[in-house]
């Protein structure tokens, strides 16, 4: 980590130590504020009327079921038409 060597090492400058460690402590500090910004779980529900409208109007002749789609999906393209 940047800065790390410089804070620990005893034979460097006293102000410079004690800048890198307020500056290392205003980062993590920052990184830590931003956190809960992050989206870790997205809790938009998923509208399988629309999916399967959207499937619809994309390939008109798909008559498979939602096991099809889904068993085609996990065998990376059998060949759900």
């Amino acid at each position: 980590m940047a800065g790390a060597d410089v804070i620990f090492d005893r034979e460097s400058n006293k102000w410079r130590r004690i800048s890198w460690s307020v500056l290392l402590i205003v980062c993590i500090t920052l990184l830590a504020a931003q956190f809960p910004a992050v989206t870790i779980c997205n809790k938009n529900w998923f509208n399988l009327t629309r999916a399967r409208s959207l499937l619809a109007d994309v390939f008109p002749g798909n008559n498979c079921s939602d096991e099809d789609i889904l068993r085609d999906d996990i065998n990376a393209g059998s060949g759900c038409t």
